[in-house]
């Protein structure tokens, strides 16, 4: 028998990834986990997760909504 999946609360998932908006139904955040290294990682409502760890925060978050993005897209087929 499959399990149902329960969709979280966005709210309660934007306060462990406050980014939001960067890509629909997905909640980013960034650590900077040493000096001058990041680590990016990303939510869905359905608690997938994506992470990316780099030297530049910036560059490192589209890295990461890119991986999000090659989530999403293979869900939708």
């Amino acid at each position: 028998m499959k399990k149902e999946i329960r969709k979280f609360n966005p709210i309660d998932v934007e306060l462990r990834f406050p980014i939001a908006g960067k890509l629909d139904g997905w909640y980013f955040k960034i650590e900077e986990i040493s000096n001058g290294a990041y680590q990016v990682s990303g939510s869905d409502l359905f608690g997938r997760i994506v992470s990316k760890t780099g030297g530049d925060p910036d560059v490192t978050l589209v890295e990461c909504i890119k991986k999000a993005t090659e989530i999403q897209s293979q869900i939708e087929k």
